[in-house]
């Protein structure tokens, strides 16, 4: 008698958890465009540039005002201090000095204003250059070099290639059984002879009341394999059914097309070997043999090879491999 374990295929897909639709911050004409349908970009890296000609020119004339403000307002300060100074000796009237401070405050106001609209000004001009939000894969490209862009508008796709999930829908009879960090083994079709070991990182419930299906996302290592996100797979649990029983290898069952299902068994009777048939119900896959609900009593022995052309009562000789 061994544990039941139940081998459960479930088929999903690559999935990433970031796709993100790239827009323009600002409306511009498109002087450059860095990246294609299938590139890998780093984050931060420059993706697309646009015309930059009137903003930078903008920020000159911005540049020069902030100057001139700054100047006004450094003569202001000296205008009050040499009237601070005078109004001491009574050289000049108190309100003069007041009309200086106040001058001076207007100064500061109109200098940080321009200070202000010259970091805007920045900050819209870096806004002309389309950068990665994070390292990923380019997946779509839908601006060329030469057309005018407006936000909100996507100009690029890109998905988070760094850690993928693969996303299963699961029966509901199943779902109960799945715990977390529980681990699966993940088949590819397009890798077919790799097995990758990863574990359930979130079970979804129910959201669709046709299907009854839920979703169980399993995490895996995808940066040593050639996998990208839509790829099909097949995630592989093993799953305790909580009871003991007979297993038997698949090679030891004989199938009748009528559907029976049969083993033979090896009686040994006054230093004879000889061989009986003996229907079973065959329950689950268990690692590669079948579970056997009825029919077979532990300690049976059973022919595992050879067993096509056996007859009823036939002596046969037992050989082990070696």
């Amino acid at each position: 008698m061994e544990p039941i374990v139940e081998t459960v295929p479930l088929t999903g897909t690559v999935t990433a958890p970031r796709h993100s639709a790239l827009s323009v911050a600002v409306a511009g004409l498109v002087t450059a465009v860095h990246a294609d349908i299938g590139d890998r970009v780093e984050a931060g890296a420059v993706l697309l540039e646009m015309d930059t000609e009137l903003e930078h020119l903008t920020l000159d004339r911005l540049a020069a005002a902030t100057r001139a403000a700054r100047a006004a307002y450094d003569e202001a300060r000296r205008q009050l201090r040499v009237g601070e100074a005078l109004v001491q000796r009574r050289g000049i009237p108190e309100n003069e000095v007041e009309a200086r401070a106040a001058a001076v405050r207007i100064a500061k106001a109109e200098m940080e204003r321009l200070q202000a609209e010259e970091a805007f000004q920045l900050a819209r001009l870096a806004r002309h250059r389309l950068v990665a939000p994070y390292a990923g894969i380019v997946s779509r490209r839908m601006a060329n070099v030469g057309e005018w862009l407006s936000p909100g508008t996507a100009v690029l796709e890109m998905v988070d290639a760094g850690q993928l999930f693969l996303d299963v829908r699961v029966p509901q009879e199943v779902f109960p059984r799945i715990a977390p960090d529980m681990q699966a083994t993940v088949r590819f079709d397009a890798l077919p002879d790799q097995n990758i070991v990863g574990s359930v990182q979130a079970l979804i419930p129910v959201s669709d009341p046709e299907s009854r299906a839920a979703i169980m996302r399993v995490a895996f290592d995808a940066a040593s394999h050639r996998v990208v996100p839509g790829m099909s797979a097949q995630a592989i649990l093993r799953l305790d059914t909580g009871t003991r029983d007979i297993i038997v290898p698949r090679d030891a069952l004989v199938r009748f097309p009528d559907g029976r299902v049969a083993v033979w068994i090896v009686e040994r009777t006054n230093g004879e070997i000889r061989v009986s048939e003996r229907l079973i119900r065959p329950g689950i896959t268990v690692n590669g043999s079948i579970q056997v609900l009825s029919g077979l009593e532990a300690g049976m022995e059973i022919v595992t090879r050879g067993n096509e052309s056996l007859r009823e009562g036939q002596a046969v000789t037992i050989r082990s491999d070696s």
